[in-house]
């Protein structure tokens, strides 16, 4: 299937994606973001070939054989859950200056601008599904083999991880397949609003230019309910109860409780804003307007607060001022906008660089009330469980306590919390995000950590080399793997 393409239209707000028709935020050159695209496959930028012949390698192996244990070299790659527990080891508990809710964050922009469709399965399936069948089920399929004597697993007996591979992304042309990004790259509040025009009609009253929200009965803004009882996290006693999920921009919305409130915040600022313009235009604007220009206010603040607020602590400040990317201060402002400049996501920022933020996850999230009083919860046990941000005052409980939980720094550890009990719902087991990580760079195909290294000049001829960027235990622990 081929990608037909708007050009040039004079429009005054960012157009959302209607079916086969797919809008770009640069018009220019319009390859160089639309939704439904490719993700960039220049890994480390326009220098760099992104080792092809490599990818190909990879891409035909795993698509032919339809198995993990891919051949680079001749040599067969380790198991990704054998990695996992051979690696991690003991956790070491690094505190960072950062808190939860900046992770939550990263998990909200990681989600404005990724969103690699998935074929056939959803991952969320896999608790029920962890026993290797006899052939495989689908060329979409790569389970994740379990050793016999996993030191988590085997307490269980399960013998494998279903995986489901990223969708490839429509072409035109023959060769290696490239993951699908259902997501624009710009900072452009799809997370809030959605890509597809469908998606956004759902979310509006069409009244005031307001999000649809309900009111609970602590006279509470939240989000829509989802209230379809088979959308993966609505559960029969809560939903006759009538306590549902949340429905926003972005399916993942429930996944975890302080993402869901970084998207009830947002979709409350866009009412706040709208309700503010019609108090100022009550005669002149209609709801259409409204709500766009609330959009377009929205969507600058969440550029802002990404560039100001986010960046700074993930960059440092030196590379924030060599690169210009701290915002003005003040009246000042630019029009330095490049449209020669490929905006669109690197394959291996998304599916490697970017989820370094995967280290800080903590063990529980917490709440903290007015009175200071502190309730902690597992991690593993609000996943796609988000029902109680329907307490009285919860949003503000649940604030407090992220803002004053530290988050941990990144590092060589994870948390068993995602390490294992990663959507485990009612189950004592789940998935495993390090193994889950390591899987789909090589279901998308990215060269190597070493291949990295050497294209940043700084090749790696020796376990031994690598010393000076890891710490010593865990370069004995990957030549033990590999």
């Amino acid at each position: 299937m081929c990608i037909i393409i708007l050009l040039h239209i004079a429009i005054a707000y960012r157009l959302f994606d209607k079916t086969f028709l797919h809008i770009a935020n640069n018009f220019q050159f319009i390859d160089h973001d639309i939704t439904a695209t490719p993700i960039a496959k220049g890994y480390l930028g326009s220098t760099v070939k992104c080792c092809d012949d490599l990818k190909v390698k990879l891409d035909l192996a795993f698509h032919t054989l339809n198995e993990t244990k891919k051949v680079i070299q001749d040599l067969r790659l380790t198991e990704p859950s054998l990695i996992t527990s051979k690696t991690l080891g003991e956790i070491e508990i690094t505190i960072s200056s950062l808190n939860s809710l900046k992770v939550s964050g990263e998990a909200f922009f990681t989600v404005s601008s990724i969103g690699k469709a998935r074929r056939a399965i959803h991952e969320l399936q896999v608790a029920s599904k962890f026993r290797l069948p006899l052939r495989p089920q689908s060329a979409e399929c790569a389970p994740i083999s379990i050793p016999p004597n996993d030191p988590f697993y085997s307490c269980y007996g399960k013998t494998c991880m279903e995986f489901v591979r990223s969708a490839p992304a429509p072409s035109c042309k023959y060769g290696p397949r490239e993951q699908l990004n259902q997501h624009t790259a710009y900072i452009d509040g799809s997370v809030i609003y959605g890509v597809k025009q469908e998606t956004v009609d759902s979310l509006r009253t069409f009244t005031d230019g307001l999000l649809k929200h309900q009111v609970t009965h602590e006279d509470e803004e939240m989000l829509p309910a989802e209230e379809d009882i088979g959308d993966g996290c609505n559960i029969p006693e809560k939903y006759d109860d009538g306590i549902f999920c949340f429905k926003a921009g972005d399916g993942r919305v429930n996944e975890q409780v302080l993402l869901t409130l970084m998207q009830t915040v947002w979709a409350r600022e866009h009412n706040r804003v709208a309700r503010t313009l019609k108090s100022y235009n009550n005669d002149g604007w209609d709801d259409e307007r409204l709500f766009q220009e609330a959009r377009r206010i929205v969507v600058a603040e969440l550029q802002h607060v990404t560039f100001n607020e986010f960046l700074p602590p993930v960059l440092g400040s030196l590379l924030m001022n060599i690169l210009q990317l701290k915002p003005k201060i003040g009246d000042v402002y630019t029009v330095d906008y490049d449209e020669f400049l490929d905006a669109s996501i690197a394959n291996s920022f998304a599916t490697a660089a970017y989820r370094f933020g995967h280290s800080q996850i903590t063990d529980f999230i917490q709440r903290v009330n007015k009175h200071g009083l502190l309730h902690t919860n597992d991690l593993s046990d609000l996943f796609f469980k988000p029902f109680s941000l329907y307490d009285k005052e919860a949003m503000e409980d649940y604030t407090r306590g992220s803002t004053s939980h530290p988050a941990k720094k990144v590092d060589a550890y994870f948390t068993d919390e995602v390490a294992g009990k990663l959507f485990r719902g009612n189950l004592p087991f789940g998935l495993d995000l390090f193994a889950l990580n390591i899987q789909r760079g090589r279901d998308h195909g990215l060269p190597s950590y070493t291949e990295f290294k050497a294209v940043c000049g700084a090749p790696v001829n020796s376990f031994s080399d690598l010393t000076s960027v890891m710490d010593d235990n865990i370069v004995d622990r990957l030549e033990e793997v590999y």
